[in-house]
């Protein structure tokens, strides 16, 4: 559930020392300046090897060495990275994704940043096992990128435009309110986008252009009345199609920096299709 008051004070970077994880590391040291934020530098270490087709634990010497030289590495990223900042290294053992959740609820996290890890020909379909599994089970917001160091600004010179997506009803009042006083405190322009089934969502034969603008119409009431609740005035981009491609179509449209998005059945396509990081909450009412 996102804090409407859109304060974050305790930040989680899962660190594993590749390329995409140092590209994204600006993200989070400059979200840590805007909030105040103290940040929590974690490494999961595997305790098995695989031989044979077996799990076999390393032995003890092993272990204490591969410990002591990530908590090596995890300091020279502090400073490399985070040097104003207060940051913490933990250096912990077993599955990654399990892990980053247990460190999340014992330290109180807000917010754990990452960059999505799916590679080569299937990074299209893949978000990566460890990102998956953390956007299922984290108990606080996560952002995720697919392009850490391709996309806008965030990192360097602040949030200028901010997307909502948007879906209408009474789980997205937390959402539309975080919103509202997330950009309050970055002083970004917010809109919001909705969109509604398009040709390539139901057969051509059952979609006309009739039918279109009732299902726009509907839906921009339905966001209107949601926004009157909510105390929001946002701009709102309604379009047909499939979510994830049109929440990227208008982020590419409007530089966005960032997306703000519920964690539900949508959240990975977009976070895989999205050309700027993405900010996903649980949702409630």
């Amino acid at each position: 559930m996102p804090a409407e008051g859109a304060e974050f004070r305790n930040i989680l970077f899962p660190v594993d020392f590749s390329d995409r994880c140092a590209a994204a590391a600006p993200y989070a040291a400059a979200m840590a300046r805007l909030f105040g934020a103290s940040v929590t530098l974690l490494h999961v270490i595997q305790r098995y090897s695989e031989q044979a087709f077996e799990l076999t634990p390393f032995p003890e010497t092993l272990w204490t060495a591969m410990r002591a030289r990530a908590a090596r590495a995890l300091a020279e990223m502090a400073q490399r990275h985070f040097p104003d900042l207060t940051s913490t290294p933990v250096v912990a053992a077993g599955d990654a994704a399990d892990e980053i959740v247990a460190v999340a609820e014992k330290r109180h996290i807000d917010l754990i940043m990452m960059p999505t890890h799916g590679t080569g020909r299937f990074r299209a379909a893949l978000l990566g096992s460890v990102t998956a599994k953390t956007l299922s089970d984290a108990p606080c917001a996560v952002w995720t990128s697919a392009h850490p160091g391709e996309s806008p600004a965030g990192a360097r010179d602040g949030f200028h435009s901010v997307l909502c997506a948007i879906r209408p009803g009474p789980p997205s009042r937390s959402l539309l309110r975080f919103s509202a006083a997330f950009t309050g405190k970055t002083g970004a322009k917010l809109r919001l986008v909705h969109a509604v089934p398009g040709e390539e969502c139901l057969l051509q034969r059952e979609m006309n252009a009739e039918f279109e603008h009732y299902l726009k119409e509907a839906a921009a009431s339905a966001i209107a009345k949601l926004q009157r609740e909510a105390g929001t005035a946002f701009e709102v981009c309604v379009r047909a199609g499939k979510p994830s491609r049109v929440i990227a179509e208008v982020a590419r449209n409007h530089k966005a920096d960032l997306v703000l998005t519920g964690r539900g059945a949508e959240a990975h396509s977009i976070i895989r299709d999205s050309p700027c990081p993405v900010l996903s909450f649980q949702e409630s009412c």
